[in-house]
């Protein structure tokens, strides 16, 4: 738990004690006039790919480095339909797994961490207001973005809000440490014949589980994809510059009604984990980041508490995708 913490504090706490810091530098000197060029929030793209090279999941049961892929595709303007996998890149990003087949003395197979996701997002409220975008100008001598390009403007735009219902299902897998959650739960394991398991400091017994499950929950949206002009004074000549940021707050309940705890094996005896706790509830809140272009880079950060072993639910799970391609499709865009 205290891992948990102090990873949380890391992910979470610090980012975003950057950022404020990163405000307070920033001037709001820009050009001395624009031109917007392009503002329709709704005219966005259909398919969304993400490549995701760098998965961080501080997961209680199995923490883990991982790879995965995402997809987002919005037929009209009432569906947002995800669908997403990740898997551990190999042992060694494996943490539990690789505990297991390093310290076991049961003869149990190890499941490597995988993590299966579908569902989708209803529109239930889909409005259009004013807001302010805030961009960066750029020439070519500055880059966008870059560390030390601190000056920004704002610009009216138009800001589309979505309010949305989300449901789906899940399913994963991992290796778990049964040796530890049988001391944290103060539980005994008795085999088909009788037979207690006994747990000393040199005997380590590791298991499977599998779990799957559903999800419900709601969602807020905003979308800018506003075009400008900068006309900037004294011969400054800046390019035109933009804000497509796609920003997505999450809230989701989980219930899962299958939890499959894999028997353990010691010898020639089986032992049920049926006396383990399980959680058959659990909750996640999480925020997206992406971007309406061609191809760019998107960002996730999620923590809660997964359904599956007791006392050791709690994740926080940051997700980094480079590239994200992205299609129109056809030419009716997103209307």
């Amino acid at each position: 738990m205290k891992l948990f913490f102090k990873c949380l504090l890391f992910f979470f706490v610090v980012p975003v004690l950057l950022c404020c810091q990163e405000s307070k530098a920033q001037t709001k000197k820009g050009p001395s006039s624009f031109e917007i060029l392009y503002d329709e929030p709704y005219a966005i793209n259909r398919l969304f790919i993400h490549f995701q090279p760098v998965i961080a999941d501080v997961f209680l049961t199995n923490p883990n480095v991982s790879f995965g892929f995402e997809a987002n595709y919005l037929p009209g303007k009432k569906l947002n339909y995800e669908i997403s996998i990740r898997k551990a890149y190999g042992r060694a990003t494996d943490v539990m797994r690789d505990l297991a087949e390093t310290n076991k003395t049961n003869q149990n197979d190890t499941r490597p961490f995988r993590w299966i996701q579908a569902g989708a997002t209803y529109h239930i409220k889909d409005r259009e207001r004013d807001g302010n975008a805030r961009i960066v100008p750029y020439t070519k001598k500055t880059k966008a973005h870059s560390f030390d390009n601190y000056n920004y403007f704002e610009v009216p735009c138009l800001v589309r809000e979505i309010i949305g219902v989300r449901a789906g299902a899940y399913n994963y897998q991992t290796t778990i440490d049964v040796s530890n959650n049988m001391i944290r739960q103060g539980i005994k394991l008795t085999s088909q014949e009788g037979n207690p398991l006994t747990i000393s400091t040199k005997e380590r017994i590791y298991s499977s589980m599998m779990v799957s499950g559903f999800y419900l929950g709601g969602s807020f949206t905003t979308i800018r994809n506003v075009v400008v002009k900068p006309e900037g004074g004294s011969g400054v000549a800046y390019k035109n510059s933009g804000s497509d940021q796609i920003l997505t707050a999450y809230a989701d309940l989980m219930y899962s009604p299958f939890i499959n705890l894999d028997q353990v094996k010691d010898g020639n005896q089986l032992y049920d984990l049926d006396p383990m706790k399980t959680n058959a509830l659990g909750w996640r809140i999480g925020l997206d980041v992406m971007h309406n272009r061609a191809k760019h880079w998107s960002f996730n950060i999620e923590m809660g508490s997964h359904t599956g072993l007791s006392r050791r639910a709690g994740f926080f799970t940051a997700k980094i995708a480079f590239p994200v391609m992205a299609f129109t499709i056809d030419k009716k865009l997103n209307k």
